[in-house]
């Protein structure tokens, strides 16, 4: 969760030697041409790990790619120690190249002294046969199902999101609001409740919290209408 990757935990000390001992394993084993190397995040507790993991894996092998797979290490660069942010570029300059999954995501390696950028799209497979939804609500008996998947917080649009629907609720419209993600921080559950009680909305929604498989998937095909909603700058 969110939460977790930021907590310092003797489990991810273990796993940190496990790593290395992985890629030493590997390097007895052969040459490593190319690794692709997933980046911690911009929190102080995962550029420690990257700065300790990242030059043994650049040292054991041929070429290095670090895949950034969330934005936000260049904003959050201004918040972090001077020394730490030095230590971090240095760490990443010498590596072959990065991998985001947006343009918007360059702004990390490129933060970082980063040049060899390659912008890779998620490839999601098509499952439409598979996971196919009913029939839009067309029943006036039945309550229209709005959903939101992702995180929770302000730049997601979280708070407008449920502002928008007690309008809606306001002029009339009978509904259901159904969240699912983690509230991201600053943003918390606490606040999520307030934000539903000032809108009127604490019982017109379902928070589902995380979900994953069959369960995502059968919430996919029960809503009417999917919505995200973003303020990110």
């Amino acid at each position: 969760t969110w939460q977790t990757r930021k907590r310092f935990s003797l489990s991810k000390v273990t796993e940190l030697f496990r790593a290395i001992a992985r890629l030493l394993k590997l390097r007895l084993g052969g040459p490593i041409d190319h690794v692709l190397y997933s980046t911690g995040g911009p929190d102080a507790l995962p550029i420690m790990r990257d700065l300790v993991l990242l030059p043994i894996t650049r040292l054991l092998s041929r070429k290095v790619s670090v895949y950034f797979q969330a934005a936000g290490i260049e904003r959050k660069q201004g918040e972090l120690p001077a020394f730490l942010n030095w230590l971090n570029r240095a760490v990443h300059r010498g590596c072959w190249g990065a991998v985001v999954i947006t343009e918007f995501g360059t702004a990390d390696p490129l933060s970082l002294g980063m040049k060899n950028i390659a912008v890779l799209p998620y490839g999601i497979e098509d499952e439409h046969e598979t996971h196919r939804a009913g029939d839009l609500c067309s029943s006036p008996g039945q309550v229209p199902v709005l959903l939101d998947v992702g995180h929770l917080c302000a730049d997601k649009g979280t708070p407008q999101l449920i502002a928008a629907c007690g309008d809606l609720l306001k002029d009339g419209y009978n509904f259901s609001l159904r969240l699912v993600g983690e509230c991201l921080p600053p943003y918390s559950l606490d606040q999520l409740q307030q934000d539903l009680a000032n809108a009127g909305m604490q019982d017109h929604t379902e928070y589902a919290g995380l979900l994953q498989g069959e369960s995502l998937w059968r919430t996919y095909r029960d809503a009417d209408l999917f919505i995200f909603p973003s303020v990110a700058p």
